[in-house]
């Protein structure tokens, strides 16, 4: 089995550019671990909330997002691929997922933000979906984006003035994980995380509707595979510009909405429940901007070099993902550098650019080595019960 050399270079890059966006919040929050140093300057801690509100604004919510739509369509090349070859991959993938999730679990025990284990399992859903015709994947799609259980659960709070929200162990459990993260070693961090770690990261993503979207762009992402999106992305530039115009209107008025909730008198679970719904629809049509406005600027020929310069990141995705927070932990955690008590925001964005520039440099030496990254290998391998899986490439 050799390395497919037909890999579409604007997707990997795409799937870099998320990367970047997911690893800045992360580093900006300590990887779960939201603790600064104290004393700072007032002119530093006014530069740090900017830097804080704009990366949160350009990314929070958003990186992720794309990370799981591409997910989607990855699943659609690999099964489409092997169709073409006369096989039914299901199974094989479905193998793949347990695969990502003892991947992702071992990864969760040093980060509990992990998303792998939450890909794996929720990507389980798309063995059952991926023959279904397209019209019905665009109405369960949609269903997951309204957010359903959240508008049911508001018009509830509504019609009863007596309706409390549920009690989440979320915030609790965060505050527990921070209090390991600074003061405990790091097996009390492996302790912490193989549970309890685990157990806030979902409650996260119940408690904000995750969940359900992150199955909608699994969907979305089959779909772009589905008509060929990327293969002939410079036909769908005008698409791109219409999508641009609307998504920014839309992501407007919802901010704008978001921001007026406190003055409609609704009772505090009401004004929460509609918070996180429109975040959710605020988050995915910002998302649906950098998409858009990603892709036209690599059409243009200014910005592709550029742009291509994320793509080996974008290849090594599994490496690049789990290294940036393997290491970013040892680095902020109390039981390595400890460096959360002297980076503040300001300086942990030059952390995260500085990394991120290091992947950057290192991932194409590495590739002109090697067919894929380590664990990118490895997975294969596993998928394919064989060790017969080139890793070095042939010199000439």
């Amino acid at each position: 089995m050799s390395p497919a050399n037909n890999r579409i270079q604007i997707i990997d890059s795409l799937r870099g550019f998320a990367l970047f966006g997911l690893f800045i919040v992360h580093a900006l929050e300590h990887f779960d671990f939201n603790m600064y140093p104290n004393g700072e300057p007032s002119w530093l801690a006014t530069l740090n909330g900017h830097i804080y509100e704009t990366v949160f604004f350009l990314f929070a919510g958003k990186a992720y997002a794309i990370f799981s739509l591409m997910f989607g369509l990855s699943f659609f090349i690999q099964m489409d691929r092997q169709a073409q070859k006369g096989n039914d991959f299901t199974l094989r993938f479905g193998w793949r997922l347990l695969i990502l999730l003892g991947f992702g679990y071992i990864h969760g025990l040093f980060y509990c933000g992990d998303v792998l284990t939450v890909f794996a399992i929720l990507g389980l859903s798309l063995l059952f979906l991926y023959r279904m015709p397209t019209k019905w994947l665009l109405a369960l799609s949609a269903a997951c984006m309204l957010q359903i259980p959240f508008i049911t659960q508001f018009f509830h709070s509504v019609s009863d003035p007596s309706f409390q929200l549920p009690q989440s162990r979320m915030i609790d459990l965060f505050i527990g994980g921070a209090q390991v993260y600074s003061t405990g070693s790091f097996l009390d961090v492996v302790q912490y995380n193989s549970w309890s770690g685990q157990l806030a990261k979902w409650l996260f993503y119940i408690d904000y509707g995750r969940t359900w979207q992150i199955v909608a762009l699994f969907i979305w992402g089959m779909l772009l595979g589905r008509t060929r999106f990327f293969e002939h992305y410079e036909r769908h530039l005008p698409l791109c510009r219409k999508i641009i115009v609307i998504s920014l209107l839309a992501f407007a008025a919802l901010f704008e909405f978001n921001r007026l909730i406190p003055d409609f008198g609704l009772s505090e679970a009401s004004a929460t429940i509609a918070t996180k719904i429109v975040t959710s629809y605020a988050n995915i049509a910002f998302t649906l901007v950098l998409i858009s406005g990603f892709i036209l600027l690599y059409a243009g020929k200014h910005w592709q070099p550029a742009l291509n310069r994320l793509a080996p990141v974008g290849k090594m995705s599994l490496t690049c993902y789990t290294s940036q927070s393997i290491i970013g932990t040892l680095a902020f955690y109390h039981y390595g550098l400890g460096m959360y008590a002297h980076l503040g925001v300001a300086l942990s964005l030059v952390y995260g650019i500085l990394f991120f520039g290091l992947q950057m440099a290192l991932a194409p030496v590495w590739l002109r080595h090697f067919s894929y990254g380590p664990l990118e290998w490895l997975w294969r391998c596993l998928t394919f019960t064989t060790f017969n899986v080139p890793f070095r490439k042939r010199q000439p």
